[in-house]
C-alpha cells in the first residue's frame, strides 16, 4: 500500500484512506493509455498506421505533492512520492533508493495494465493516482503536460456495448425502411448532400451509410416529431404548396401569396428549413393547424385560402 519508507510515501492517514477507496473501486485490473502513438510516415505503413516509440519510461520516478488532509504535529504537507524497488546505504551511511519505473514499450501500443492483486502493481497505481502526468490524478499540475490517462475499463465496455446496440437498432431501421421513407428522410435533411429526387438505391445506400456510421443521430432522427416536420415543409415547398424566400426566411401559401411565417435570415448552424420546424413545434395550435394543412395538400397541391 506505498508504504513509507525515510522520506518517501509518508502520506496523512486521511489522505491513504482516500486512495485506498478510489482504488478499490477500479476492479481487478487497471490500464492506463499513454498518448506515445505517432502517424507513421512510410507511405507502405509497415507496421501500422500508429507507430510507438520502442521503449518509453514515465517520469518523474519521485515527485512531490502537497497533502492538504494532513493534521499531525510535526509533519510537513509537502510529500516525497516514489515507488520504492531497493534500499541500500552508501559509503556515507546515507541510504541511496531506487525506484520501480513504469516501462511502456511498443509491443504494448501505448497502453499498460496493471494486476491489482500483485502489491507491485497496486502500489505502482496508487502513486499513478498522484503523479503529474496522469490525467485525472489527485493532483494534477497545471505546469505539466499529461501523457497518460487510466482507461475505465468497465465505463469504455459499457459504452461499446451501447455503441454496438445503437448500431444494430440504426442499421434494422434502416433496413426495414420503405422508400417512401427513404425520401422522407432525404426531404428530412434539408441539405444539397441530400437530393429526394435521386435513384432510390443510392438514397438508401446513403441513409443506411449513415445508420451505420452514426448510428446514436439517426435514432435520435427517425424517431423524432421534428424530423416528419422537416420532411413535410421541404416536400411541401419543392412541390409548390408553399413558397420559400430565403432572403425574409419567410413561408407562404403558394396560391394567395399570403405568408404566415417570416423567421428572418438564419445565423446559426440550423438551416432554413430546421428552423421551420422549430417554429411549428413551439407555436401552438396555430402553427399545429397551418401543418395540418399543409401535410394534407403536400402530396398533391392545391388552391387554398386562409
Amino acid at each position: 500500500m506505498l508504504e513509507q519508507e525515510g522520506i518517501y510515501n509518508d502520506l496523512s492517514p486521511k489522505l491513504r484512506e482516500k486512495l485506498e477507496k478510489r482504488l478499490e473501486s477500479f476492479g481487478k485490473t487497471v490500464t492506463y493509455k499513454f498518448n506515445l502513438g505517432r502517424r507513421n510516415p512510410d507511405p507502405q505503413k509497415y507496421n501500422g498506421e500508429t507507430i510507438y516509440p520502442s521503449m518509453y519510461v514515465l517520469h518523474p520516478m519521485q515527485w512531490k505533492i502537497t497533502d492538504n488532509d494532513e493534521d499531525r504535529k510535526d509533519k510537513q504537507k509537502v510529500k516525497n512520492i516514489g515507488v520504492i524497488e531497493s534500499v541500500k546505504e552508501n559509503d556515507k551511511g546515507g541510504k541511496e533508493y531506487r525506484f520501480q519505473r513504469v516501462i511502456v514499450k511498443d509491443i504494448d501500443k501505448g497502453k499498460k495494465s496493471f494486476d491489482m492483486t500483485n502489491p507491485d502493481d497496486y502500489n505502482m497505481v496508487m502513486a499513478l493516482e498522484m503523479h503529474p502526468k496522469i490525467k485525472g490524478s489527485m493532483f494534477p499540475n497545471n505546469q505539466v503536460v499529461t501523457i497518460g490517462e487510466r482507461i475505465d475499463e468497465t465505463k469504455l465496455a459499457t459504452q461499446q456495448r451501447e455503441e454496438r446496440s445503437a448500431r444494430k437498432k440504426a442499421l434494422d431501421a434502416a433496413e426495414a425502411m420503405s422508400d417512401k421513407e427513404i425520401v422522407e428522410f432525404a426531404d428530412a435533411m434539408a441539405t444539397d448532400e441530400w437530393d429526394s429526387s435521386q435513384d432510390i438505391l443510392l438514397l438508401r445506400n446513403k441513409v443506411e451509410e449513415m445508420a451505420e456510421q452514426r448510428p446514436t443521430m439517426f435514432n435520435d432522427l427517425i424517431s423524432s416529431k421534428r424530423m416528419k416536420i422537416q420532411a413535410t415543409v421541404k416536400r411541401a415547398i419543392d412541390n409548390r404548396t408553399i413558397s420559400y424566400n430565403p432572403a425574409e426566411g419567410s413561408l407562404s401559401w403558394t396560391s394567395t401569396q399570403q405568408t404566415f411565417v417570416v423567421l428572418g435570415t438564419g445565423t446559426g448552424d440550423k438551416n432554413d428549413v430546421e428552423r421551420f420546424a422549430e417554429w411549428f413545434l413551439t407555436n401552438g395550435k396555430k402553427a399545429d393547424d397551418i401543418l395540418k394543412k399543409i401535410s394534407s395538400l403536400a402530396e398533391k397541391p392545391t388552391e387554398i385560402s386562409f
